[in-house]
């Protein structure tokens, strides 16, 4: 039989990329770290909060001494205060993906921030509005709930499909709306060329509830707060608040309002909401998903890397 009649196979066939999901504290990084030793892989930052250099501790980013040997794309490389988004997202992390695959190692994403997972599973057409940081700063001395409002006001059916708390994109969408009028519909399609294997990493409330009160308590005893001091210098109003983080405490903090206990309580709690919408956005996303997923609520790793390997 002839070679040739193999050649659009090799040619046609999907690339795998693994991607893993999950709340804050689920245990994404150790397991990404381990699953790239076993299948020669790197792995890909898919975290809002992990991008920008100076916050490692607050943001429990990977770094070369936790990384376990393994090579990580797109951490610590941003500036706090620089705008970061998942369209740029998209642009950095297909080439990366396409040059992995061309040395045969396997991508791995791993993060939190499942918009930007979406984002790379289905092919979204962003609009093309650049960040107008006057505006945002008009936006400043708003509650959260004076901008949903806001939202809801100028363009309902985004309001509709928006997380009400997530200041960051509200804020977005509102500066969308300032420069064309509306937040255009984006039809979700499932990206070409691509085999994504989708794990979900979702633990019990309680066990994970716990182990982000001991990631807070501990990241305090690395040095949360200088770095935290240190990185915010110079940053406006408006840049902390998008940075989330519960950044917004350091200057209470700073200021004598609350002590460091306190500190630690809002932290941990702030922590505590946003693993709750992160779960939200990613339960409809894993939901939505037809393509090969798995969902792991054991926190053991030896049991996640087993499920997880007869999948790749």
């Amino acid at each position: 039989m002839k070679f040739t009649k193999f050649l659009p196979n090799l040619f046609t066939r999907k690339k795998p990329v693994l991607i893993i999901v999950g709340p804050t504290a689920s245990g994404k990084s150790s397991l990404a770290i381990e699953l790239a030793k076993q299948h020669n892989g790197e792995v890909i930052s898919c975290d809002s909060r992990q991008i920008y250099k100076g916050l490692e501790i607050f943001s429990g980013a990977v770094t070369p001494e936790t990384s376990g040997g393994v090579k990580h794309h797109l951490v610590s490389f941003l500036k706090p205060g620089e705008i970061y988004s998942a369209d740029l997202f998209i642009k950095d992390t297909l080439p990366i993906i396409d040059m992995l695959h061309t040395v045969d190692k396997l991508p791995i994403i791993a993060g939190g921030t499942g918009f930007w997972a979406q984002a790379l599973m289905y092919e979204k057409n962003f609009p093309a509005v650049k960040p107008d940081y006057q505006f945002r700063e008009t936006l400043h001395s708003k509650t959260t709930e004076e901008l949903f409002s806001e939202l809801q006001e100028k363009d309902p059916r985004r309001a509709g499909i928006a997380d009400p708390h997530n200041r960051k994109r509200i804020i977005r969408a509102l500066e969308i709306i300032e420069q064309i009028g509306v937040v255009p519909a984006i039809r979700n399609v499932t990206r070409k060329g691509y085999s994504f294997i989708l794990v979900y990493l979702r633990p019990e409330k309680e066990l994970l509830d716990g182990r982000i009160g001991k990631n807070v308590s501990q990241r305090m005893e690395e040095g949360l707060l200088v770095e935290s001091e240190q990185a915010l210098a110079g940053l406006t109003h408006t840049q902390v608040e998008e940075l989330g983080l519960g950044f917004k405490h350091i200057h209470n903090l700073q200021a004598g309002d609350i002590t460091t206990e306190e500190f630690a309580t809002l932290i941990t709690r702030e922590e505590i909401q946003y693993a709750k919408r992160q779960k939200t956005f990613i339960n409809k996303l894993f939901k939505n998903y037809t393509g090969k997923k798995i969902l792991i609520e054991s926190l053991d790793l030896q049991e996640r890397i087993n499920q997880v390997s007869k999948m790749v």
